[in-house]
């Protein structure tokens, strides 16, 4: 079946608005827009979609700030399920979630993963310094 462009528009709408009110810090409105977005991807395309992952990752992060913690690692499992290169990219998003991952590992014990997501995200940080 085809989706209507309007549809995908919503979609990249939801995701953008997600992200405003993540960075303004308004966590339930950013909760309440990525997940509108990510339950589109789901229903309409099963999870096939270019952005899927990605909205497994903002989904993670906005549940870290809400102190929801296994949720979140459950949502960073998913996007990597989905692109297994989501948190090595250059932008904001992938910066905090391996921030988060790097906190999250170093509580569980796991110390190499918490390195590994470390080390990415100073590298992450270094890329955004200097576009």
């Amino acid at each position: 079946a085809i989706v209507p462009k309007t549809n995908n528009l919503k979609a990249s709408i939801w995701s953008k608005l997600a992200q405003a009110y993540y960075t303004a810090e308004d966590f339930t409105l950013a909760l309440d827009y990525a997940q509108k977005e990510h339950d589109f991807y789901m229903d309409v395309y099963e999870g096939i979609h270019v952005n899927t992952a990605h909205s497994f990752l903002l989904l993670g992060n906005i549940f870290t700030r809400l102190e929801k913690q296994e949720q979140a690692y459950s949502a960073y499992q998913q996007a990597l399920q989905y692109n297994a290169g989501i948190f090595d990219q250059d932008n904001h998003l992938a910066l905090d979630a391996n921030r988060f991952l790097s906190y999250m590992y170093r509580i569980k014990g796991n110390h190499a993963k918490a390195d590994q997501h470390a080390l990415l995200a100073i590298r992450i940080q270094k890329g955004i310094k200097f576009k």
